[in-house]
């Protein structure tokens, strides 16, 4: 009788300890698939995250490609970005410096969009915008300096008279570099 109750026993226990092994391993694979889960759904979230995006960056895109193509030619500066260079006083050449030339071999004329700038390359393209109305021009360095009173740029007198500064000689402006458009800057460069 030892012997049955032994092995009822024993019996006992290993459907015991199967049930609760069972009962284990069916916790083990709701945690697996809770996180799985959790892991899909973030990844989702990212998905449509990055879906958004795109639509926004292209959206703006579109929209600033067609502003740009409604601008006329006579509005051509507007159509090329720049970044700030520069902050000072600028001043413009006096008319006896005109049909001299300038510092890279061009004769100078008081009528042209043109600039002297101590250390930008010729050529350069700069909007030059005058801080107190707001008015600017692009204008082109053909020439160096200015080396009086810590000035920064040297405006024609045609150029002077687009932002504004003509009656009083002098103003403070903010130089920014245009960006180098091929495109556009052979067109800018016509202008001149």
């Amino acid at each position: 009788m030892r012997l049955g109750k032994i092995v009822t026993l024993l019996l006992a226990g290993l459907l015991t300890f199967s049930s609760l092994n069972s009962l284990a391993a069916t916790k083990n694979t709701k945690a697996k698939s809770s996180i799985s889960t959790k892991k899909q759904t973030a990844s989702k979230a990212i998905k449509k995250t990055a879906k958004t995006a795109k639509k926004v960056t292209a959206k703006a895109v579109k929209k600033e490609t067609a502003a740009i193509k409604k601008q006329s030619p006579k509005n051509l500066h507007k159509q090329v970005t720049s970044k700030h260079f520069q902050t000072g006083v600028a001043s413009y050449y006096a008319n006896k410096f005109n049909g001299r030339r300038t510092a890279n071999g061009e004769i100078f004329s008081n009528a042209k969009l043109t600039a002297a700038h101590k250390t930008l390359p010729f050529g350069t393209l700069i909007e030059v915008t005058n801080i107190r109305n707001g008015r600017s021009v692009i204008v082109r360095v053909n020439d160096r300096g200015p080396y009086a009173h810590a000035r920064v740029v040297d405006l024609s007198s045609a150029a002077a008279k687009k932002i504004g500064m003509h009656h009083s000689g002098i103003a403070k402006v903010k130089i920014a570099v245009v960006n180098k458009n091929a495109n556009l800057t052979k067109d800018l460069y016509a202008l001149y």
